[in-house]
């Protein structure tokens, strides 16, 4: 059996025995305790639902790109990869957009590239330039609605494309980040969506793995970035394949949507819709009609280097959160579907970091004990999963494997008191600014 299903049953039978425990222990106060917690379980069982009742992603995903062939690209339609950088991590950038052409060209895709940067840059070494568009946003260029960043970035392509084109139609923007490199699985993933009729005119995001370079180099960053592959395949890919639904979340690279959709919606929402412009765009997609879905196979991006970046990372993505959770312009329903999945958790988080706390200093806390040993079980498992996606296709023996599985069990605590860390400092400290991370 793969180590995914049983990274993702084992818990399960784990936490069925604890919480049977908890349920019978015959105490007012350790009950309503109990009762408190029923809420964070539930949010933790549905991500483990979603994650065996898609199960681990093959064919497209766990294939190496030698296996996996692609149907011929149908070549009335093109795919624009838009790069979007401020211009500082040159190499970076450089790597990421020549791997990707490698594999475009082999797969013989008809595309584009885009550079979209905040200030010139030259990248003469790269591969088929007549196929790359750089596009510097003008220091000057101002947005109707104030957009800065990379709202501001992404509305003045937008514009260009207006210009670069005389029809947007069977045209696909694929948003990437700077360091974002396809692979054959993604390009196999998107060839498929954009040719199903069920999905042809949808928005579309899939699985996004944190082993670009060097990984596992900084561990503790990178231990941390498995849990945000491990909701891809949870939470997200519920909600794209069930909900059609940007409602637990929205990630701003792979995210595939169609050129005219784009272009009607745009990306001018004002300064502070820019902390995290690639949510409102997808809950304003959503209230305008637009539906969303789970394109298959995964993207290779990289951790950021330090805490310390990560814990901007974190705090720019919880303050742009709460800014539209209080903006009127999306609907209130999508707003409260946002805060409740969002919050519950977070809020996991922080009682979970309470309990860790408690546990030190309560000998005889049962309750306390047995609730810590839930939360700790699924929250571990689910970076043990995480891991798994990240280095099944490393070329990694088994003893490094292991011995990796192991850093995720052993770190997973302290990743949890670092990512609440990181909510009470957005709390306290909050920023309007947009954190850009090292990546050279």
């Amino acid at each position: 059996m793969s180590p995914f299903y049983i990274f993702a049953i084992l818990p399960i039978l784990i936490n069925g025995l604890l919480i049977s425990r908890l349920i019978s222990i015959d105490n007012n106060e350790q009950l309503i305790l109990t009762v408190l917690f029923f809420p964070f379980l539930i949010y933790y069982f549905i991500s483990y639902f979603a994650l065996l009742f898609w199960g681990n992603p093959d064919n497209s995903n766990t294939l190496s790109d030698d296996k996996l062939e692609l149907e011929h690209w149908n070549h009335s339609k093109l795919l624009i990869l838009s790069y979007v950088s401020v211009g500082k991590n040159i190499k970076t950038l450089e790597n990421a957009i020549h791997q990707s052409i490698q594999i475009l060209n082999n797969l013989k895709v008809n595309y584009r590239i885009e550079v979209i940067t905040d200030q010139p840059v030259s990248l003469p070494n790269l591969p088929s330039l007549e196929k790359i568009r750089f596009i510097t946003v003008p220091e000057n260029f101002v947005t109707k609605e104030h957009s800065r960043f990379k709202a501001r970035a992404c509305e003045y392509a937008r514009m260009v494309r207006q210009e670069d084109y005389s029809s947007l139609d069977n045209k696909w923007i694929l948003h990437l980040d700077e360091e974002s490199i396809v692979s054959t699985s993604a390009i196999s993933g998107i060839h498929e969506f954009i040719n199903t009729a069920a999905t042809i005119n949808s928005i579309g995001q899939g699985e996004i793995q944190y082993n670009a370079k060097n990984y596992a180099r900084h561990v503790l960053p990178t231990i941390m970035d498995t849990m945000r592959t491990c909701h891809d395949l949870g939470y997200f890919r519920m909600q794209y394949k069930l909900l059609k639904a940007p409602l637990l979340g929205i990630h701003g690279s792979y995210l595939l949507v169609p050129a005219m959709i784009e272009d009607k919606i745009g990306f001018d929402f004002g300064p502070k819709a820019s902390i995290t412009e690639d949510l409102f765009f997808g809950l304003k997609a959503l209230q305008v009609g637009y539906s969303f879905g789970w394109i298959n196979g995964y993207i290779r991006e990289q951790s950021p280097l330090n805490i310390y970046d990560l814990i901007k990372q974190r705090r720019r993505w919880i303050n742009g959160i709460t800014f539209i959770l209080f903006d009127s312009r999306i609907k209130l329903i999508y707003r409260l579907t946002i805060l409740i999945s969002l919050g519950l958790w977070r809020i996991a988080l922080i009682l979970l970091s309470i309990l860790l706390i408690l546990i030190l200093n309560i000998p005889e806390g049962n309750q306390i004990l047995l609730l810590t040993s839930i939360l700790i079980t699924f929250s571990a498992f689910q970076y043990l999963i995480g891991a798994h996606r990240n280095i099944q296709l490393l070329k990694w023996n088994k003893i490094q494997k292991v011995n990796f599985y192991l850093k995720a069990v052993v770190l997973s605590p302290i990743c949890v008191l670092i990512e609440t860390f990181c909510l009470i400092y957005a709390l306290v400290s909050p920023s309007q600014q947009f954190y850009v991370i090292k990546k050279d």
